[in-house]
């Protein structure tokens, strides 16, 4: 099993640079609530930020990409609800790769990161959404083709 490391520029812009992406509730997928944290007024808090940045972690080191075979580069943006008390309520893979056993190995990351550490700030909110882009990890040098 790899655990993968984001790299600390990755870290450093969690939330604002597309590593893990905090979605505004949107018209999204059939069952996701649009009343869910953060309303497009308002700004992010620092607990939130602090919320989605360990969450991400928690679900990117339960993905296991050592089986995966891929020539290219892949991305996967996936969409969660979450529910205050920390169980992933909704799972839905936003764009897909077009690799199925990727887009699976994406799929079961977040199950086996079911439930979440509940979130504790703020009162009167049904759920959190919250994106996740996951990209393939670089092949050592001498894993490809000859």
């Amino acid at each position: 099993m790899t655990i993968l490391k984001l790299p600390t520029a990755c870290l450093a812009l969690f939330i604002f640079l597309g590593c893990a992406l905090p979605f505004l509730p949107s018209p999204g997928p059939r069952g996701f609530s649009p009343d869910c944290l953060p309303a497009p007024q308002e700004a992010v808090p620092e607990e939130l930020k602090q919320y989605y940045t360990d969450s991400a972690l928690r679900i990117y080191r339960r993905w296991k990409t050592d089986d995966l075979a891929y020539d290219s580069k892949l991305s996967v943006l996936a969409r969660i609800q979450i529910l205050p008390d920390g169980t992933i309520d909704r799972i839905h893979l936003e764009e897909k790769s077009g690799d199925a056993l990727f887009d699976q190995s994406v799929y079961n990351a977040i199950v086996d990161s079911n439930p979440l550490v509940p979130y504790r700030h703020g009162e009167g909110f049904k759920c959190i959404n919250l994106g996740l882009r996951f990209t393939s990890p670089d092949k050592p040098a001498g894993d490809g083709p000859d």
